[in-house]
């Protein structure tokens, strides 16, 4: 009764693309963010997609589940600096993704403003681009 979650489906596939409470990202889930981003998502990592793991932005410790809204993809090197805790203990800072935009941030340690991650890899992929402007105005 209480593990129950609201199931989020590809229309056209029927694949699962949130699950809930479960520890560890599908192959469709990991598909789907490669398609999103191509690259490690710190800001200036050009890593590409068959180096990335990938990131709950709220630690599935603490509650968060395994939906696309909160995930994303790091590169081993760029994933060791997140603290799940958002305290800045390690000297590490933590990322949150702007559920409007979907841009990708990363708060770090010390303080200071969030850094959106806008390498050129990074912008470029299909996921990314799906908030473009349309190439033609409708003169309707």
């Amino acid at each position: 009764m209480g593990d129950s979650f609201p199931l989020q489906v590809d229309s056209a596939t029927a694949v699962p693309l949130s699950l809930g409470r479960a520890r560890f990202a599908s192959i469709e889930q990991g598909i789907v963010l490669l398609a999103m981003q191509w690259v490690c998502a710190w800001h200036g990592c050009t890593k590409p997609g068959i180096e990335l793991e990938v990131h709950h932005l709220r630690s599935y410790l603490d509650g968060g589940e395994t939906s696309l809204d909160n995930l994303i993809l790091l590169c081993r090197e760029h994933h060791r600096c997140n603290n799940d805790r958002r305290d800045g203990a390690g000297g590490k800072g933590y990322f949150t993704k702007d559920s409007r935009t979907g841009a990708v941030r990363h708060h770090p340690a010390r303080g200071g403003p969030a850094r959106e991650t806008a390498t050129y890899h990074y912008r470029r992929a299909p996921g990314q681009r799906v908030h473009d402007p349309p190439l033609f105005e409708d003169s309707a």
